[in-house]
């Protein structure tokens, strides 16, 4: 567990996932009731989300957070391999093997 707080989260967004529930007004919800200043990402192509990820922790970013699938999750966390920056899975891709790995539930069904 982390020693600091979390104040800035940068959210990584694949558009493409699985999921066609938007996302935005949930994470707003939950963000900004906790006091944090939160920034999105949207992917377009391979890669993407491991270059956000990598960009966040130069930039001073708390941790980042990713909804999307497990390609795009796993992009992520090999852009913050290394570093003390923790990541956060919001499931929204078809699958979500990883997150069921991991006992996160899934946040589809919410609004």
């Amino acid at each position: 567990m982390n020693d600091y707080p979390i104040n800035n989260i940068f959210v990584i967004i694949n558009p493409a996932s699985g999921q066609d529930r938007p996302i935005l007004g949930t994470l707003n919800r939950a963000f900004h009731d906790s006091g944090v200043n939160w920034e999105i990402g949207l992917t377009k192509e391979a890669g993407d989300a491991q270059r956000m990820a990598r960009d966040a922790v130069i930039a001073g970013i708390d941790a980042v957070a990713v909804y999307g699938g497990d390609g795009t999750v796993m992009e992520a966390a090999s852009g913050l391999s290394g570093t003390d920056v923790p990541l956060a899975i919001f499931p929204g891709g078809t699958a979500n093997i990883m997150s069921i790995e991991l006992g996160i539930p899934s946040i589809s069904n919410r609004r």
